[in-house]
């Protein structure tokens, strides 16, 4: 039986996800050899089955605080008219 070249990317980070390092180059070097319609099953595939490394959770979480902190800095009552004036 052939194996797709998709069953293949998931069957090795599967088999890699316990150390992050490697679970990290082998996920790159998927995304040179998949279709944009494959790369979107793999990350919707490694959501549900939780694979995604925990450093993209924290990446993600890190930007959302940087980007209310730029929001915060930007809505302070009178910075805008000093900057105006």
């Amino acid at each position: 039986m052939k194996t797709s070249m998709f069953e293949y990317v998931k069957l090795i980070l599967a088999k890699v996800c316990f150390n992050q390092k490697i679970f990290r180059k082998e996920y790159r070097k998927s995304l040179q050899v998949l279709s944009a319609e494959e790369k979107s099953e793999l990350k919707h595939w490694l959501r549900k089955n939780k694979y995604l490394p925990k450093y993209q959770n924290h990446l993600e979480t890190k930007s959302i605080k940087i980007m209310k902190m730029i929001n915060a800095i930007i809505c302070i009552p009178g910075l805008m008219g000093m900057a105006l004036a």
